[in-house]
């Protein structure tokens, strides 16, 4: 959980994934079979305001085309907990709850 939106935040939680992914694999070893990773992020604060959405998640993809690069190998879902707005009677989906 992240609760202060400081510099350089973005490039943080890249390199943490990036990190994870490349520890799959030892120097010199090639492995199609790597597994995918999630970066889940949780935040109080937040970091998309034009996203009207309480989770995002992100893929590479090709900016014109729409196509997906990585076939899910690294994806990154952040959680911007200040767009939570139900109160505990309103709770109804797993995810809200």
């Amino acid at each position: 959980m992240q609760v202060a939106n400081v510099a350089g935040f973005e490039n943080r939680v890249v390199y943490n994934a990036a990190k994870i992914y490349s520890n799959h694999l030892r120097r010199g070893e090639y492995n199609p079979e790597i597994r995918p990773i999630i970066a889940l992020t949780i935040m109080d604060f937040l970091m998309f305001p034009k996203i009207d959405k309480l989770i995002t998640n992100f893929v590479f993809k090709e900016k014109s085309e729409n196509v997906e690069y990585t076939k899910e190998q690294m994806g990154f879902v952040f959680v911007e907990l200040p767009k939570f707005k139900k109160n505990l009677s309103e709770l109804e989906t797993l995810t809200d709850k």
